[in-house]
């Protein structure tokens, strides 16, 4: 009888671990590396609205963007034109991680005293990206903070910091804008673009609020 219960308690122990493990293979991975996009809509946009996507260079790099920008329209199911009567246009910057340690040590050193012998936060970027061209990744410097602040910190890596603007041609009104923040892991411009695609042309045209998207 024994020998029976125990073969039975084996078989129902597989067949829960069986189940377990499909129940685990079902469900989605979760994403290592999240951003973030907030946007607000200033004036509604017309039905079929045609747009343009505007670069500040023509470096390989951003005419490869502006590609990528208007391919991802066309298949979303809007009309482009490089004289469309919406135009899109980009501006970026980077908040440094080593820059906000350097700051938080400055503010803790303000207030108490340093122990001897503490070691030094590294200093290999302090901030002054004037000449790092990473900081012109779709076009222009952003020089305006965000409308909506990102809660992405920047306290474990780099910050890069996106902004989507959407004017009007004839009259250059800005209709709708868009704030991105995301982690910079290794400044790899593709996997950016990869990254950042789908989340704003998804939002086009309307409001949103710290809506997650995946760093693939």
């Amino acid at each position: 009888m024994n020998r029976l219960m125990k073969s039975v308690t084996r078989a129902v122990s597989a067949v829960l671990l069986f189940g377990a493990l499909t129940v685990a293979a079902a469900l989605p991975a979760r994403a290592q590396w999240m951003g973030e996009l907030s946007s607000t809509l200033m004036t509604p946009l017309p039905p079929r609205p045609s747009f343009a996507v505007r670069i500040y260079d023509d470096t390989k790099e951003n005419l490869a963007f502006r590609h990528a920008f208007v391919d991802a329209l066309r298949r979303a199911g809007y009309q482009t034109s490089r004289t469309g009567a919406y135009v899109f246009s980009f501006a970026t910057s980077i908040t440094w991680k080593a820059k906000r340690q350097k700051e938080l040590q400055s503010e803790r050193v303000r207030r108490y005293p340093v122990e001897r012998g503490e070691a030094r936060l590294p200093t290999s970027r302090d901030g002054n990206f004037s000449d790092n061209p990473e900081t012109l990744m779709f076009g222009e410097r952003r020089t305006t903070p965000p409308l909506i602040a990102p809660r992405i910190s920047n306290t474990e890596y780099d910050r890069l910091d996106i902004s989507v603007t959407l004017r009007e041609r004839e009259s250059s009104r800005v209709v709708w804008t868009a704030d991105l923040a995301l982690p910079l892991l290794h400044e790899d411009r593709e996997r950016i673009v990869r990254s950042i695609l789908g989340p704003i042309i998804r939002t086009i045209g309307r409001n949103a609020d710290h809506e997650p998207f995946e760093v693939k």
